[in-house]
């Protein structure tokens, strides 16, 4: 089974309790990701107390059913995916919901509703779509990074040394547009080395003279002003976004060009 790019978590977690309930995920796609007969794998657990005779699990792309099975998974993770119609996926944003009509095997009193609970396992459900073109990934494309297997989004801050206090303001103001522009509700921040794998992106701030050295950094060009560039991922690297300028009134420049944004579509 090949990978899957994952649901992005959202304030309403990961589980469907209850007899009537529904999770609603913003997945946004790339032009190319929403071409062609795109499928959608959903990986669940459900109570032992769950009817599977009365109780079914319903998947939505964009307000449109495009799948339903009878949700019985009590002992072990089940894998049901559904072929999605052709141009169901729109590019930009795109609601994938996934809705439970959930009965009790035996009890039907008010109390027994709190023993009904379907869990989507996020580490392996998501759209079975083409994964982000490595040539063609932009600043526009933020909102279409990889969540990790618990749906939050690794924003890894580069750093090879202990940064100056202006340096550091910078480093923050970077990744609070990251996640504005990009609408992540769950973003996982840490400093360190290089990232590695396909989730998520490694920010990279500093002057042109801080970042001096940097392993690919020619690729961005010339700093001569401010600069805002995505590095595409690779084997041993997660996307990169580097944050420059001559100065640190320069990097603030292009951080408010890079929270501006565009309009988002879909």
């Amino acid at each position: 089974i090949g990978p899957a790019r994952r649901l992005p978590a959202t304030t309403g977690g990961f589980r469907l309790e209850g007899e009537e309930d529904v999770l609603r995920f913003p997945v946004y796609v790339t032009e190319a990701q929403s071409r062609g007969r795109p499928r959608l794998r959903v990986s669940y657990l459900s109570a032992i107390s769950v009817a599977p005779e009365t109780s079914e699990l319903v998947a939505s792309v964009n307000g449109v059913v495009v799948g339903r099975t009878r949700i019985q998974a009590p002992g072990a993770v089940k894998v049901v995916e559904f072929e999605l119609p052709e141009g169901s996926l729109k590019l930009g944003y795109n609601a994938i919901d996934l809705s439970a009509s959930q009965r009790h095997r035996v009890d039907c009193s008010l109390n027994a509703t709190y023993e009904l609970w379907t869990q989507i396992d996020p580490s392996r459900s998501g759209l079975v779509v083409a994964p982000v073109a490595a040539a063609g990934i932009e600043l526009k494309d933020l909102a279409a990074l990889e969540p990790d297997d618990g749906g939050a989004l690794p924003v890894r801050v580069v750093i090879n040394d202990k940064p100056s206090l202006p340096r550091l303001e910078r480093m923050f103001h970077a990744i609070e547009a990251i996640g504005l522009v990009g609408r992540i509700a769950r973003p996982v921040v840490e400093f360190g080395s290089v990232m590695t794998g396909r989730a998520g992106i490694n920010l990279i701030v500093g002057t042109a003279a801080e970042l001096r050295g940097t392993p690919d950094l020619e690729a961005v060009g010339p700093i001569t002003g401010p600069k805002l560039a995505m590095l595409p991922p690779r084997e041993d690297r997660a996307p990169a976004l580097v944050v420059s300028g001559t100065s640190y009134d320069e990097i603030e420049s292009a951080i408010a060009t890079l929270a501006r944004g565009t309009e988002p579509y879909g």
